[in-house]
């Protein structure tokens, strides 16, 4: 395999349930040392994706690949050995302690001597002093760190976690959010699924997103952000007896596409940045402003405008 080959892949891929759902045409790639996003509402055919990666389902029409080979042959046998999965639920046997939890993975990938293999997983997850303690009496962020020490043990190329803070309180997240940082660090690649945008904007080099089973955009977070255009200046006037001329003024300057009040405050929608300048010199003529801000899409409004909102 190249070194900067994709190390798993989803080409035009097509799979139909008999009633209903799954995807359709759907291509996405992820190579080593990237961290890639997979979004989308529920329904949107993220759960049928991984599976089809994992070789848990094959597709009706596309192709697959992992590691170069493909996952649901017989020649993904050994990629998928290099395929770690941090799946939704943990799956944690509660009476076993941490270093049992992994001392089992190991066993079932075939691992002889594992035992520097899991103190190095464990001590990256900031589980090592707690190895021997159960997990029963773990916290949820403790949980989906043993998930994720679990999912490495067998030193995976590849790694597919999906919604891996799901419950995770905001301390818990962030430290999740370093190990992933580290695993790209590594080299490694990463697939991503998540419903939290800040976790999809901060973490993925590049984001995909599904509806109704195809992709309707994919990009850097950063890219997205810009192609949804729109830039919004928001100005304070003090004064109430001068809001109205600031208003009418700002309405028939061309660069200015809409205009909305709300108290002292008038937010300006304009294309782009190019015309700031211009606008707030013209509201400085116009009236008193002692105060502005510039706000940008965020990848949560990308999401919104192509989704919708408020859907299950």
């Amino acid at each position: 395999m190249h070194e900067n080959a994709p190390a798993l892949e989803l080409i035009d891929a097509t799979l139909q349930y008999p009633g209903g759902g799954g995807v359709e045409g759907v291509t996405l790639a992820v190579r080593p040392g990237e961290v890639v996003g997979l979004l989308g509402p529920n329904g949107a055919g993220k759960t049928t994706a991984v599976n089809l990666i994992c070789g848990l389902l094959e597709p009706d029409s596309g192709d697959v690949r992992l590691l170069g080979a493909r996952p649901a042959g017989h020649a993904g046998r050994k990629g998928r050995a290099r395929l770690g999965v941090v799946p939704q639920d943990s799956t944690l046997y509660p009476e076993l302690n941490a270093l049992e939890h992994l001392r089992l993975s190991a066993a079932l990938y075939g691992l002889h001597r594992p035992g520097t293999k899991i103190e190095s997983a464990l001590r990256l997850v900031d589980l090592w002093d707690r190895r021997t303690t159960r997990t029963s009496s773990y916290s949820g962020g403790m949980r989906r760190r043993l998930a994720l020490a679990r999912a490495l043990v067998h030193d995976p190329a590849v790694l597919i976690l999906d919604e891996p803070t799901l419950g995770v309180d905001v301390h818990g997240r962030r430290a999740l959010w370093d190990r992933i940082r580290e695993l790209r660090d590594d080299h490694r690649a990463v697939l991503l699924t998540t419903n939290y945008l800040e976790e999809a904007a901060s973490l993925c080099d590049l984001v995909v997103i599904l509806d109704g089973g195809r992709v309707i955009a994919a990009g850097s977070p950063a890219e997205l952000q810009r192609r949804m255009g729109g830039y919004t200046l928001c100005l304070r006037c003090p004064s109430q007896e001068r809001l109205p001329d600031l208003v009418t003024a700002l309405e028939s300057h061309p660069g200015v596409t809409a205009v909305a009040v709300s108290d002292d405050e008038v937010r300006l929608t304009l294309p782009d940045e190019t015309a700031a300048a211009d606008v707030v010199a013209l509201a400085a003529a116009t009236a008193p402003v002692d105060g502005l801000h510039t706000e940008e899409p965020t990848l949560e409004d990308v999401f919104v405008a192509l989704t919708g909102e408020g859907r299950d």
